[in-house]
């Protein structure tokens, strides 16, 4: 298809909409206003290739007229940045978005049977926020080549496979209280401030962080704690990965690391702790005695 098909959705509420059978497919389709999915239940599959969603003011005609519902004043105004939104929506089959460009893709609490987003904002602008809150995958996941603001999956459940390759998240990503069949992680880039890198609770039952762990010695596995925030359950989970396979010195290693950490996180409390008592010291010290 040569051009964008242009569709004024900006008026339609909350799409209460079953799709029983069929593929649901839109090629290079460019929603105006929020392309509002949820609730939506759809039968098959759900794709999308080249999507774009804009606000409703800057979408144009071939003509160069403004859509119905936009402003006429030959100016772009502000508007809402552009979201897709498939909150609470069941596809049962495969749900696929690549190189749609867009602000915001919002999966809360669906259901789906494979997720594949794929490049998304081609221009490697940054995507503000991609949400899989509490979202069910039956089969498989797979989150490809994009950078984003922030990445939100706390207490995603994958029964199959998830795939996290290449992918950048520069304010927060929360991957806390997943649950995972097994789990690649590869080229995935956390935020520099690992206070904001969430992978607490996380469990399954494989992961790795390169296509052949083992054949370099586990050192990309090993450089993950430090880059999330400090829980025992991180290093927990990964030693027990580790032993479960075989690899028992590798094991005893991540326990080793695990214990180093804490030995400093303790030092430093306890530095923390001796200041404030010499503070209190120093204080009491020189107050005047009571009368």
């Amino acid at each position: 298809m040569g051009s964008a098909t242009r569709i004024d959705i900006s008026a339609i509420p909350h799409a209460l909409t079953k799709f029983e059978s069929g593929v649901r497919s839109f090629s290079k389709l460019v929603f105006c206003g929020p392309a509002n999915s949820e609730y939506a239940d759809v039968g098959l599959n759900l794709e999308a290739d080249g999507l774009a969603a804009r606000p409703a003011n800057v979408c144009k005609t071939a003509t160069g007229n403004s859509q119905p519902g936009s402003q006429q004043t030959g100016k772009t105004a502000a508007a809402p940045e552009p979201v897709m939104d498939f909150r609470h929506v069941s596809v049962r089959a495969f749900f696929h978005l690549r190189g749609p460009q867009v602000r915001d893709v919002w999966l809360e609490d669906g259901t789906f049977g494979d997720i594949q987003i794929n490049r998304l904002n081609p221009d490697r602008t940054t995507v503000r926020s991609v949400s899989l809150t509490r979202a069910t995958v039956k089969s498989r996941l797979i989150l490809t080549n994009f950078v984003v603001q922030d990445l939100l999956a706390p207490q995603l459940r994958v029964e199959g496979a998830a795939e996290l390759r290449h992918l950048s998240a520069k304010g927060i990503m929360d991957l806390q209280n997943g649950r995972f069949g097994s789990l690649k992680i590869v080229d995935l880039n956390p935020p520099s401030d690992r206070a904001t890198a969430l992978f607490d609770g996380a469990a399954y039952q494989y992961v790795n962080f390169t296509p052949d762990d083992a054949a370099e010695h586990f050192k990309t596995l090993f450089a993950w704690p430090p880059k999330v925030r400090y829980s025992a359950s991180v290093y927990k989970g990964l030693q027990a990965f580790l032993q479960s396979e075989g690899y028992s010195q590798e094991a005893t290693r991540m326990a080793y690391l695990e214990n180093e950490e804490d030995a400093k996180r303790l030092s430093g409390f306890r530095w923390c702790w001796s200041l404030r008592v010499a503070g209190e010291r120093a204080g009491h010290a020189s107050r005047p005695p009571a009368r």
